[in-house]
C-alpha cells in the first residue's frame, strides 16, 4: 500500500470566536502538530494544507510543523470548502499512490491506533471510520480506483461526500467515538478538557 495522508488544515475556526481550534494545547503541543505526528505514525507522505499566507492563522499553524518531515501546501480551492482541497491535492499525488487518507485535524481523540484500525479494514472501496453507533466519521480513506472522481467534485464540502455515496463504503466503528467528536467552539473546549480531568 502506498498510502497518502491529506490533512486539510485551512479552515477558518469561525465558530471559535477569535482563538484558533488547531493551535489549542493539547498533550502539551498544538493540536495540528499532534495530528500531523499521528498522521506521521502510519505513513512517510503526509500533506498539510494550510490557508493562504495572508491568513491571520497561517503562521501559528506552519509554525506548529517545525521540525516535521511534513510536506505543507496551500490550494486556492480551500477557501471554497473541504471538496476543494481533497479535488486539488489529488492532482497532485504521484502515480504509484495506491490509497488516500482524509484526515480532519480537529477529532482530537483520534489516535494512531484508530488509523490503523481504519487502514487495516481497506478493501477496493473506500473505508470511513465511524462512531460507536455506526454514524459515519472521519479518516475516510479513498482508493486510487475513485481518484478521478475526488479530482473532479466540487469546491463545497459535499464533494467527497457524493464520490462515497456513488461507490458505497465500509465503515469502521471506532472506541469512544473518536471518528465524530470534534470541538468547534470555545465551549467544546472547555467542556472536553473538564473532562479529561475528571
Amino acid at each position: 500500500m502506498k498510502l497518502h495522508i491529506l490533512i486539510p488544515a485551512a479552515g477558518a475556526s469561525s465558530r471559535m470566536r477569535g482563538r484558533d481550534k488547531l493551535t489549542e494545547d493539547v498533550d502539551g503541543r498544538p493540536l495540528l502538530r499532534k495530528q500531523a505526528q499521528m498522521a506521521q505514525s502510519v505513513s512517510g507522505n503526509v500533506t498539510v494544507a494550510l490557508p493562504d499566507p495572508a491568513h491571520p492563522y497561517y503562521a501559528a499553524r506552519k509554525a506548529s510543523l517545525d521540525g516535521l518531515q511534513v510536506t505543507s501546501a496551500q490550494y486556492p480551492a480551500s477557501r471554497e470548502g473541504l471538496g476543494g482541497t481533497v479535488s486539488a491535492h489529488v492532482g497532485t499525488l504521484p502515480s504509484d499512490a495506491t490509497h488516500l487518507m482524509v484526515l480532519l485535524p480537529d477529532l482530537v481523540g483520534l489516535t494512531a491506533d484508530d488509523l490503523r484500525k481504519t487502514l487495516a479494514a481497506v478493501t477496493d472501496v473506500p473505508c470511513r471510520a465511524a462512531g460507536q453507533d455506526g454514524t459515519p466519521g472521519h479518516p475516510v480513506v479513498f482508493p486510487a480506483s475513485v481518484f478521478d472522481d475526488l479530482a473532479g467534485c466540487d469546491s463545497g464540502d459535499e464533494g467527497p461526500r457524493v464520490v462515497l455515496r456513488a461507490h458505497g463504503y465500509a465503515l469502521v466503528p471506532l472506541d469512544n467515538d473518536h471518528a465524530v467528536t470534534d470541538l468547534d467552539t470555545p465551549e467544546d473546549w472547555a467542556a472536553w478538557r473538564a473532562a479529561q480531568q475528571s
